[in-house]
């Protein structure tokens, strides 16, 4: 799977190529993914559920046969990334006929389960190019009706400024930031009880609940990559079944991992506490994201 890493690497790839041209961006989603991927006729028994039916109304009980991949099995986005991988090739495998208005470079994407990123500079007829050929790919692969009509007018149209995999992205202004709104639930997170006063009886699910909001915020907020370690020293701690974190090691260790995940909160509360500095704590250059030999 792809990181943000390589979608701001390819942005500014653009950028250094074209010095001047606007990038555009756009996303393309497959609609019920999973769902176009269908089951072979001997593994349909294994995805078989009961379900009882008094809830639709019948005395006797009601025997579902999935006939395509399911959201509940682990296995099913492998299975569907084969898929998506062949369709980012296929359409990897196309450039504009014309290289001395569209360059000569061949159309790239980003895919990251069903959504598919494409960047594409504004220099001849290209970015139409890109849009048909990225849609004509999806639906060869797909089938015709594979191409999610309501996320297409939200997300399909190129533009500088675009949501990608929860972060926006600015190619006019080189930077890539955090959605308020998310930010907002990081803000609410943090002010769970269990998180203060000293308290040790802290939940393994709200652990992972900020881990899973922290992690994502720290591209746009570097200041946060530091704190992730703390809260994932706790979260990945053996538990032994129980629903509380239980870190183990000496008694030493164990305050000291504690002690570090306070001072990890302090240090989030400061970034998320006051809105009118959000733009400034999560906002960050596409550059801050790549490695200092690549910044070179």
């Amino acid at each position: 799977q792809p990181k943000h890493q390589a979608l701001c690497r390819n942005i500014l790839w653009w950028k250094t190529r074209l010095p001047g041209v606007t990038i555009l961006m756009a996303k393309f989603d497959v609609d019920s993914a999973y769902k176009i991927v269908w089951l072979c006729v001997d593994d349909v028994g294994l995805f078989a559920t009961e379900l009882p039916g008094e809830d639709l109304d019948l005395v006797m009980s009601v025997l579902c046969l999935y006939l395509v991949l399911t959201f509940g099995w682990n296995g099913s986005p492998g299975e569907y990334m084969a898929f998506a991988w062949f369709e980012k090739l296929l359409y990897q495998s196309y450039k504009p006929a014309l290289p001395t208005w569209h360059d000569s470079v061949a159309f790239h994407c980003k895919t990251l389960m069903d959504d598919k990123c494409v960047v594409e500079p504004d220099v001849g007829v290209r970015v139409p190019l890109a849009n048909h050929t990225a849609e004509k790919c999806i639906r060869r692969v797909f089938g015709p009706n594979s191409i999610n009509a309501v996320k297409e007018l939200e997300e399909g149209t190129f533009e500088s400024v675009k949501i990608n995999w929860g972060i926006i992205y600015d190619t006019i202004m080189d930077t890539l930031s955090y959605p308020e709104v998310k930010i907002q639930k990081i803000k609410f997170i943090l002010k769970t009880a269990e998180f203060h006063d000293g308290r040790r009886q802290v939940a393994l699910k709200n652990i992972q609940r900020l881990a899973g909001n922290i992690q994502p915020a720290s591209v746009a907020c570097a200041q946060l990559q530091p704190e992730l370690g703390a809260t994932y020293a706790l979260m990945g701690a053996d538990h032994g079944g129980s629903t509380n974190v239980q870190p183990k090691g000496s008694e030493a260790e164990v305050l000291a991992l504690w002690a570090e995940f306070e001072e990890s909160l302090e240090a989030m509360i400061v970034l998320t506490e006051t809105p009118k500095a959000w733009v400034a704590h999560f906002t960050s250059g596409l550059k801050n994201v790549l490695s200092a030999r690549e910044r070179l």
